[in-house]
C-alpha cells in the first residue's frame, strides 16, 4: 500500500502551468502503475511562510507580499503537519487504493485574513500587499541561483491568479469525514510556530 504525495497543486481542474502538469503527471504515473496507491493533493504548504526568503518584508516591515494572488481570493493552504495526519491514516484505509484526494488545512483565508493571523506572530501590525508572480519569480531565481526554478514559479502562479476567488477552496470537513482524522486551523498551527520562530 502506497500514500503518495504530489507536493503541490495537482488535477485536471487547475489551469496548465509546468509545475501543476507535472504534478498531476506524477499522481497519473502512480495510480496507474499497478501498485496499490492513495494520493494526496496538497494545495500551497503554510509553511512557505517560514523561510524569509519568500517573506522578506514579513518580520521587519509588516508586509506580507506571498504568495503573489489576487487579494480577493481564498486559498484553502496546506499544513505539512495536516498533510501527515492524512497520510498515516490512509495507510489504513487500503479500501481507498486508486482514489487520489485534495487535501488542505481547514478555513480558507484571503491574503488580508492571512496577515491578520500572522499579526499576532511577528507582534506587529501586517498588511497583504501581492507581489506579481513575475517579482516572486525574479526573487525566488536571485535567492536559489537558479532562473529555473523562478520561471516554474512564476508560471504557476501565473496560472493560480487567473483562478475564481473561490477555485482554491477545499472541503476539509471531507477529507476528515472519510480519513476519520481532526485537522487544526490556520491560526492553530500559526500559533504553535511561537515567537522564537518569528524572530529566527
Amino acid at each position: 500500500m502506497l500514500v503518495f504525495t504530489t507536493g503541490g497543486t495537482s488535477g485536471a481542474r487547475y489551469p496548465s502551468s509546468m509545475m501543476i502538469d507535472a504534478t498531476t503527471g506524477g499522481m497519473m504515473a502512480v495510480l496507474n502503475s499497478g501498485i496499490p496507491s492513495i494520493v494526496l493533493q496538497p494545495t500551497i504548504y503554510l509553511e512557505n511562510l517560514l523561510p524569509g526568503f519568500l517573506t522578506p518584508q514579513l518580520k521587519s516591515e509588516g508586509v506580507l507580499n506571498y504568495p503573489p494572488l489576487p487579494d480577493t481570493m481564498k486559498v484553502t493552504w496546506t499544513s505539512h503537519f495536516d498533510q501527515a495526519r492524512v497520510a498515516v491514516a490512509a495507510l489504513t484505509r487500503p479500501d481507498l487504493a486508486g482514489q487520489h484526494f485534495e487535501i488542505g488545512t481547514p478555513a480558507p483565508l484571503t491574503g488580508g485574513q492571512l496577515a491578520e493571523l500572522l499579526s499576532g506572530w511577528v507582534d506587529r501590525p501586517v498588511s497583504f500587499a501581492p507581489q506579481s508572480p513575475a517579482e516572486l519569480g525574479a526573487q525566488v531565481a536571485d535567492a536559489f541561483g537558479n532562473p529555473g526554478m523562478g520561471h516554474m514559479l512564476t508560471d504557476m502562479y501565473g496560472a493560480l491568479a487567473k483562478m475564481g476567488d473561490d477555485d482554491m477552496c477545499i472541503d476539509t470537513r471531507q477529507i476528515e469525514e472519510t480519513f476519520g482524522v481532526t485537522l487544526s486551523t490556520v491560526e492553530e498551527h500559526i500559533k504553535s510556530w511561537g515567537k522564537a520562530a518569528a524572530a529566527a
